[in-house]
């Protein structure tokens, strides 16, 4: 576990300005909104809380009283947690930014980077990605959050991540707050999504990727982490489907004893779960 930086709560009124589609199975939302001034991420898995609107388009969120976050009503909506892909202050003209990327349901499969999560999880059709698939300019959204910011270990002269594309966010995030770290990344998705995400990832040149695919990726990523050289200065950091991390989790930290600094991980999701957390 890295340092950390705790943040007020606030509630935040955004709209879409725009999507993307960063994969066949990734969409990007950009999201803005008076709401973000102030707003801070600084760590690489950041995450927020969106609350989602109705079938109505209405969106029942908890209101800020007395510095705690308060339901007030009888209802709230659809919530899920997502890592932030990116924030961008204002400038000039521009106003503030903050991109959110979600797994999409139906489009390969399904997970974000941090409950439909990251992405999202399960086989069925979460509210999430349904929400992001449909997505256009001038769509509510409503968000809390972050709570507290993991940062980038400072320390470390080595990395390995290990993520499916529900951590990509925060993978993307890490490979950058770690400058010239070399890093080995062991990716659960296809060649094709892995190329298509970090192609915008400054210093991919320093990464050494390997893939493999579900349904053998927990077999073949504890393999793999088996073969790496991780020592007192190699930060490992995790994040995608629970029973992906098991096996990987109990390596890590029974058999090679890693210490809480050296280790980050987070089971996004669970397998034949409609959420992840």
């Amino acid at each position: 576990m890295s340092d950390s930086v705790k943040h007020p709560p606030q509630v935040r009124y955004l709209t879409v300005v725009r999507t993307a589609r960063i994969t066949p199975s990734i969409a990007r939302v950009t999201l803005v909104g008076d709401d973000l001034t102030g707003f801070n991420a600084p760590g690489f898995d950041d995450h927020v809380k969106i609350y989602l609107p109705d079938s109505h388009g209405e969106i029942s969120a908890p209101a800020l009283v007395g510095g705690s976050l308060k339901h007030t009503g009888k209802k709230t909506s659809a919530t899920r947690d997502y890592t932030v892909r990116a924030f961008r202050d204002a400038v000039g003209d521009r106003p503030a930014e903050l991109d959110i990327d979600f797994v999409l349901h139906g489009h390969g499969r399904e997970g974000e980077g941090a409950s439909d999560g990251a992405g999202g999880g399960g086989d069925a059709a979460g509210p999430a990605s349904e929400w992001a698939a449909d997505a256009g300019l001038g769509d509510p959204l409503v968000i809390t959050g972050p709570k507290r910011s993991e940062l980038a270990p400072t320390w470390a002269k080595s990395a390995v991540i290990i993520a499916d594309e529900t951590g990509f966010p925060a993978a993307a995030r890490l490979i950058v707050d770690l400058g010239d770290v070399p890093i080995v990344c062991l990716f659960a998705a296809s060649t094709e999504c892995v190329d298509a995400y970090f192609a915008e990832v400054p210093g991919r040149e320093r990464l050494d990727l390997r893939v493999v695919k579900y349904p053998e990726a927990a077999d073949e990523h504890e393999a793999a982490l088996r073969n790496l050289s991780i020592d007192a200065e190699t930060f490992v950091f995790a994040a995608g489907e629970k029973h992906l991390l098991a096996p990987l989790r109990r390596y890590l930290k029974k058999q090679l004893e890693l210490p809480k600094q050296q280790l980050s991980m987070h089971g996004y999701w669970k397998r034949s779960s409609k959420h992840h957390t």
